[in-house]
């Protein structure tokens, strides 16, 4: 059935990550939203009737063993950052609405000081240039933002990381002003993931280590490459001056010259993980993860989601297994579900809260504010709302209006 007008069982959770920090040289920076385009949704929000619930509201709700008004929506922000408490907690309290934060026990940073956040610039406690806001939460500050119940903590796994899951070279880790591999930093020195957004981690791996084919932790059997040939590839590189190696023009021409693993004629050595091996890694993942948020807050965690959107049917499995009510599902997932009453509460459709608009890889346009609402509306059976959003965006890939930047 045709619908022109929204169908008010379905109950929107709007995705976000970042809030209002501006760091260019972090290979995921377009997750961020500015603080007015952020505080605007809040404002239109709340403007449409719309009210904030939590996840075990939506899953009674979901469940078929609770009710929720027509207006209900959820707000989720996952990783934990710093801004979230800086900037999105204030203008949460603000409006009087409250979210979920997804975070990654190994990316919470270790101060137990809490840091100045937006409304100490109101009372004039601290100048806004003075404001921390590039990194990662503490568990004071959650701790914090829990108890007050206006960001409700919940499990984004042990690791968000990624691993190399092929004998296959598709690159190699050399000086980049924008390092896009940050994980290959992670997984070699994990204590110092939670501060990978204020320093330069690029020295922590060995220049000329070959980069693998790789997949999100939890949906891939690790690959293991070989260490003694590694280290024979990364001493070659550091012989021939490290760094200064990647200046020189034809500096993939002779890593191919010499070792035949670079043009794909040798495989190269290693192990990857069997089936048993995977299964009992995710699990400890799942299961560790999910302790020590319960250990630190006080609190039982029942809500999953899973990294970069990373998720297979033995993943699922396993974080039923763990002791998680439902879990997030991924954009490719079910593109047709809705959370309304009937649905297997296990599984939470999300529709991302950013208003920067993407065509073929490409940022197009910022539709602001309105850009969300719309999506919204169509993702809730607006089918004057999708057909309005489909001719915007094609407005833009046009040219059309591409330089202005909505609120």
């Amino acid at each position: 059935m045709i619908r022109w007008r929204i169908d008010k069982s379905i109950v929107p959770v709007l995705m976000f990550h970042s809030i209002g920090i501006k760091n260019d040289a972090w290979i995921w920076s377009s997750m961020t939203e500015t603080c007015d385009i952020f505080e605007n949704t809040l404002s239109a929000l709340l403007g449409r009737g719309y009210a904030t619930v939590g996840l075990e509201e939506l899953h009674r709700y979901m469940s078929g063993s609770g009710s929720l008004p027509p207006g209900s929506i959820v707000l989720t922000f996952d990783d934990g950052y710093l801004d979230n408490w800086v900037f999105v907690a204030p203008l949460l309290r603000k409006y009087g609405m409250k979210g979920v934060v997804y975070v990654t026990p190994e990316f919470v940073q270790d101060s137990t000081v809490r840091r100045w956040s937006g409304e100490d610039v109101s009372r004039g406690s601290v100048a806004q240039e003075d404001l921390e806001s590039i990194g990662f939460m503490n568990w004071a500050e959650l701790r914090a933002v829990d108890t007050e119940g206006v960001l409700d903590v919940q499990c984004h796994a042990l690791t968000h990381t990624w691993y190399f899951s092929e004998p296959v070279i598709v690159d190699v880790h050399r000086p980049r002003r924008v390092f896009p591999y940050p994980w290959l930093a992670w997984n070699e020195r994990p204590e110092r993931k939670s501060q990978y957004l204020n320093e330069n981690q690029q020295n922590f791996v060995p220049w000329g280590h070959p980069v693998f084919r790789h997949e999100k932790s939890l949906i891939v059997k690790r690959f293991t490459p070989d260490q003694d040939l590694i280290q024979e590839i990364c001493a070659f590189v550091e012989a021939r001056g490290g760094e200064q190696f990647f200046h020189e023009t034809d500096w993939r021409r002779v890593l191919e010259n010499r070792f035949a693993c670079f043009t794909g004629a040798a495989p190269f050595p290693g192990t990857i993980e069997s089936d048993s091996e995977y299964r009992e890694r995710v699990l400890h993942e799942l299961v560790e993860s999910k302790r020590r948020l319960e250990t630190e807050l006080n609190k039982d965690v029942h809500f999953l989601s899973w990294p970069g959107g990373g998720v297979n049917d033995d993943a699922a499995s396993i974080a039923r297994q763990a002791g998680y009510l439902s879990w997030t599902l991924s954009s490719w997932q079910k593109p047709a579900l809705r959370n309304r009453p009937g649905m297997d509460p296990s599984g939470i459709k999300r529709i991302s809260g950013r208003s920067k608009v993407h065509w073929r890889g490409r940022w197009i346009a910022n539709g602001g504010a309105s850009w969300i609402i719309r999506r919204l509306l169509a993702h809730r059976g607006s089918l004057a709302n999708s057909l309005l959003a489909k001719l915007r965006k094609l407005g833009w890939i046009v040219g059309l209006g591409r330089a202005v930047r909505e609120r």
